[in-house]
């Protein structure tokens, strides 16, 4: 195997991932940082998508978008979620229980991701060999 076009590969995934996060944090924030981080995310997305158009049986990177959900998932239960106020709301503790649908829904984002991107890129270097 080629561990240099797995490193290609890799840094594509990973580029594709931050461009989710960060797509993410516009989305979730628009009102508010959201606009701030527009420029950058969008900086993110034309950088993936032209380094991605000229190989486009490495479509499977595309997976690392799924990155961005997984973050916004795992921030939101351990900012808000796990937290719980006293009656009075003079000050508040961290509930593990609350956050764990948060935790499983970043798990089963990043699960899925890092499949796809394992199981489509060894499909496609296999389709890529057995041509050669």
């Amino acid at each position: 195997m080629d561990t240099s076009r797995w490193s290609v590969e890799n840094a594509l995934f990973l580029l594709w991932a931050l461009t989710g996060i960060a797509g993410t944090v516009v989305l979730a924030g628009a009102l508010t940082i959201g606009i701030f981080v527009l420029p950058v995310a969008l900086l993110l997305a034309a950088a993936a998508a032209l380094l991605t158009r000229h190989r486009p049986h490495r479509a499977f990177v595309l997976s690392g978008l799924l990155l961005g959900p997984a973050a916004l998932s795992s921030y939101i239960g351990a900012s808000w979620a796990a937290r719980d106020s006293s009656p009075d709301g003079s000050r508040s503790h961290l509930v593990p229980l609350h956050f764990l649908p948060y935790a499983a829904v970043t798990v089963i984002c990043f699960a899925v991701a890092v499949a796809l991107f394992v199981g489509l890129g060894r499909r496609a270097h296999h389709r890529q060999q057995t041509a050669h």
